[in-house]
């Protein structure tokens, strides 16, 4: 079984989802804010291999346009999901979401291409 996030919501500036995945204890999640690290965090049980996920967003990342948030398991490239902020003028139309989106998957795809093809230290 792989690890899936369900989005349940938005509300009082918190993300939520569940999360669920193999085995008893909960899978390490990070949060991602323009192809960085934003946040790990901490998974409530909700009952045998599922857990709560509640993603505060910082106000200080809320400005003009779309912000865009990306959720994967650590140590991973997989996109599990993402949830996009917009805020200012509005967006006219959904394709602008959907390039924003494309933009950060691409971030991520070019992260993992250079984390493959680094240079490594011979044994």
């Amino acid at each position: 079984m792989t690890i899936t996030v369900t989005a349940t919501g938005i509300a009082g500036g918190v993300w939520s989802g569940v999360v669920t995945g193999p085995g008893p204890q909960p899978p390490d999640i990070e949060v991602l804010h323009e192809s960085a690290v934003l946040a790990r965090p901490a998974l409530a049980p909700l009952g045998e291999e599922r857990w709560r996920l509640d993603v505060p967003i910082p106000a200080h990342l809320i400005g003009e346009g779309l912000q865009i948030f990306v959720i994967r398991a650590s140590g991973t490239e997989e996109r599990l999901a993402s949830f996009v902020v917009t805020a200012g003028a509005p967006v006219t139309g959904d394709p602008q979401a959907e390039i924003a989106l494309l933009r950060a998957e691409l971030e991520l795809l070019k992260s993992a291409f250079r984390h493959q093809h680094a240079p490594r230290e011979e044994d």
